[in-house]
């Protein structure tokens, strides 16, 4: 009996071998197959043939399966699905080292991966690479990161908590506005702001809107490149870029919702859906908010707003008087609410994104008095503010063919800008003729301009590994081309609340002078001169051709980086950076006060950054030296004679920034800082005296900590806080000698959020707790600091399916 058992036993695990046997051999087929493909430049015939058949293979085979589909996603550009295989590569040998056949950046993954350093990042150099071989200073923003400063924050803000050297300033036209080391314009016109690599900075007068027409719960991180960047991006690259990636399909996995609701009769609500099914990524996402906003008065706060009044004068040779109540909007987004929809759409080598932002913010008061919003009628489905609307596509592929992986993207913008602006709700002018006076009544008096803008382009880019000896390299080469035209500059004025009294419609000028084009030529060499020794060095060539002229700009860039290791690196880079004067200004001042030259900065930067495993810290600290040349001043002073043109500022400054992460089991904390000295400045928002740039603060300090009170498979309790330091800034005004300090401020937020099983969230956040005074300084045609939202609270609910 026990002999039929053991003959019974063999017999079946013979026949069980045979299939088992044919298996494996046929798995192996494929797997050789596969290599073969990949070795010709078939990749996404490589990487579709073994996906369904990696894990027929046996032990020994599953390492190089994993191996070559991560090699496959890495030249398809893929770098989580690249990330993804490589780790499960090491888990089937954690002692596994590439050799040096292998591509650099397939080289340079794993060893990051095998350390822990598993953060990357693609803004530096348009490729992915650790955040230690950035050629310059890089600051990360991580969803969990965005989501810990509370739910009724925008982009502007975001930037402003965690951005070392970044700071809101006012705008000429109601919204946000930035300063990077100091330096700022009308509008946010110095900083490139992209989504997913595309722009989303208008070429009509090179702003962007970094307000709740972004949607913040699509973000999965947000990549900031402190410094000059135009020997990658070209235009507007000035002082920093700003790239916001979107959350792929895999990492949402299903459907969430949310919604907030707030003081001040806010409201904001997100839908964020994704899907990751055969080589399919989908993401789509809407998002949508609306805020009456707060209600001050004249002589609320410090009194910045005491000289306006219900009834104000102004004596020229007719007396005029404006009426209007004693009202001041503040923060308010009434009527049509700010949106964001767009979805992303991810196939092999193939990807394609669309969204459409709308943004809409009151004026806080008109110039000499306030006024009653509620009177005035729509122009255009547009009530009084400051509006635009943006329409953004893009198409892409990428193909490895070779040792070169090729990309081609083509992309369209359709953008509208809209400024309605009131005069003043009742207007009284009296003048005299001898000795009769005579007196005219005016109300409802309203401003309206309107702007249309189409932007086409393209760009296409090659890179490819190299060795040279025993060392290796990464080459980038590409080109782009980019058409602007604008369809229509609207400018009307209004009386009695709807009746049109004068305007323009300049489209047959437009039609001829509305035309931009621009071509550029862009090389970076990535190379390893030592394994601990990388030089990185960029050229861009950036011509634009104009109507009646043309401007070109070459655009260096020069980094070496030292890293010895994962725990520290240091670099030093020289960089120049160009904005182009935009067709806003060009048209508008038609070359009487205004010159064609760029703006131009020159910057030297020098950081040093590592880890402190005892303290379980990450740091970073940066000096950097800046020149800037043709800024833009657009208010001149009457004690001051400044340059023939409005663009001719000049500023150079110095400072130092950094920052602190802290990741100790059930805490994390984060701390940035940043001080600036002014060197000399002519021409520009500069007091003379104090030898300071007025309208930004020098020395800034934030704090921002997390705790989980509450940590288990089903729930989670965190409580996080952020306490922020803003500098006394200078206040700008007509006369040098009447300029005056905005006294420092200290301002808190808290919250908290519970989690039942990453599923349900409630959150509940609070925003400038004490209620602090809150301004800003900066462009704008008050001359006075302008009043920011006081304490704000927020409760939010939201559901993952």
């Amino acid at each position: 009996m026990r002999a039929k058992k053991i003959f019974v036993t063999a017999l079946l695990s013979v026949l069980y071998c045979f299939p088992t046997a044919a298996q494996n051999g046929d798995a192996r087929q494929i797997l050789n197959a596969a290599e073969e493909a990949y070795q010709i430049g078939q990749v996404e015939e490589a990487k579709e043939m073994l996906e369904d058949h990696v894990q027929s293979l046996n032990s020994s085979l599953r390492l190089r399966g994993y191996r070559l589909l991560s090699l496959c996603c890495l030249a398809l550009e893929d770098q989580e699905g690249a990330r993804a295989y490589a780790l499960k590569m090491l888990q089937e040998n954690p002692y596994y080292t590439p050799t040096v056949e292998y591509p650099p950046r397939f080289i340079d993954m794993v060893e990051d991966i095998k350390q822990g350093l598993v953060t990357t990042i693609s803004i530096a150099s348009s490729q992915s690479e650790t955040v230690n071989e950035a050629p310059s200073p890089i600051t990360i923003i991580t969803a969990e990161m965005i989501e810990e400063l509370g739910y009724n924050k925008n982009l502007n803000q975001i930037l402003a908590a965690y951005v070392p050297g970044m700071t809101e300033v006012t705008s000429d036209s109601p919204g946000e506005n930035m300063a990077m080391h100091g330096a700022y314009s009308n509008n946010q016109e110095l900083i490139l702001v992209m989504e997913n690599g595309h722009q989303l900075n208008y070429r009509f007068n090179n702003a962007a809107i970094m307000s709740y027409n972004i949607s913040i719960e699509k973000i999965d991180h947000i990549e900031v490149l402190r410094g000059p960047a135009s020997s990658l991006y070209g235009n507007v690259a000035v002082s920093a870029v700003v790239n916001i990636i979107t959350k792929s399909g895999r990492a949402i996995d299903g459907v969430k919702l949310r919604y907030g609701n707030g003081s001040y009769h806010t409201h904001r609500a997100d839908l964020l859906a994704g899907v990751h099914f055969m080589d399919a990524d989908i993401t789509a996402w809407t998002s949508v908010y609306n805020s009456e906003g707060q209600i001050r008065h004249f002589n609320d706060g410090e009194g910045y707003y005491s000289n306006l009044s219900t009834h104000a004068e102004r004596r020229t040779p007719d007396l005029r008087i404006w009426y209007g109540p004693d009202r001041i909007y503040v923060g308010s987004y009434r009527d049509t609410p700010s949106y964001d929809i767009g979805f992303t759409f991810r196939l092999k080598g193939f990807d394609m994104m669309f969204s459409r932002k709308i943004n809409k913010m009151l004026h806080q008061t008109t110039y000499y008095s306030g006024y009653d919003y509620d009177l005035y009628p729509s122009i255009n489905n547009i009530k009084p503010g400051f509006s635009t609307e943006g329409t953004h596509a893009e198409i892409g592929y990428t193909r490895q063919l070779g040792k070169f992986t090729l990309k081609a993207t083509f992309y369209g913008d359709w953008n509208t800008l809209s400024d309605y602006s009131v005069e003043a709700d009742r207007e009284e002018v009296y003048s005299s003729e001898g000795e009769e006076e005579t007196i005219q009544e005016g109300e409802g008096l309203i401003g309206f301009e309107n702007a249309k803008e189409t932007t086409l382009g393209g760009y296409l880019n090659a890179t490819t590994d190299y060795r040279l000896g025993n060392m290796k390299g990464n080459l980038l080469i590409g080109g782009q081309y980019e058409h602007f035209s604008l369809h229509s500059r609207l400018y009307i004025f209004g009386v009695d609340f709807e009746s049109i009294d004068y305007g323009s419609f300049n489209y047959t000028t437009l039609f001829e002078e509305g035309k931009e084009k621009s071509l550029s030529f862009f090389l970076q060499d990535k190379h390893y001169i030592l394994p601990e020794l990388i030089l990185n060095a960029g050229l861009r060539y950036d011509i634009k051709y104009h109507i009646d002229d043309h401007i070109s700009s070459f655009s260096p860039r020069l980094a070496l980086m030292y890293v010895p290791s994962n725990r520290f690196s240091l670099k030093l880079s020289y960089s120049q950076s160009y904005a182009d004067l935009s067709f806003y200004y060009r048209f508008l001042l038609r070359g009487s006060t205004i010159g064609t030259e760029p703006l131009h900065l020159s910057a030297l930067q020098l950081t040093a950054m590592g880890k402190l495993p005892s303290l379980h810290m990450n740091y970073e600290v940066s000096a950097f030296y800046n020149k800037y040349t043709h800024l833009i001043h657009w208010q001149s002073r009457v004690d001051n004679v400044f340059g023939a043109s409005v663009n001719d500022g000049e500023l150079t400054n110095i400072g130092i920034e950094g920052s602190a992460n802290i990741t100790y089991k059930r805490l994390t904390g984060n701390l940035t800082f940043y001080y600036c000295h002014d060197i000399s400045s002519e021409d520009y928002y500069y007091n003379n005296s104090e030898k300071l740039v007025t309208g930004v603060p020098h020395v800034t300090l934030n704090l921002h900590g997390a705790y989980k009170l509450l940590q288990s498979k089903n729930h989670e309790l965190k409580v996080y806080g952020n306490a922020s330091y803003r500098g006394k800034m200078l206040n700008y005004t007509m006369y040098e000698k009447d300029d005056y300090y905005v006294s420092a401020r200290m301002l808190f937020d808290l919250g908290m959020k519970y989690s039942y099983r990453e599923r349900l969230q409630l959150s509940l956040d609070c925003d400038n707790i004490f209620n602090t005074d809150n301004y800003l300084c900066g462009v704008n045609s008050f001359l006075h600091p302008i009043f920011q939202r006081g304490r704000s609270l927020m409760a939010s609910i939201s559901y993952h399916f």
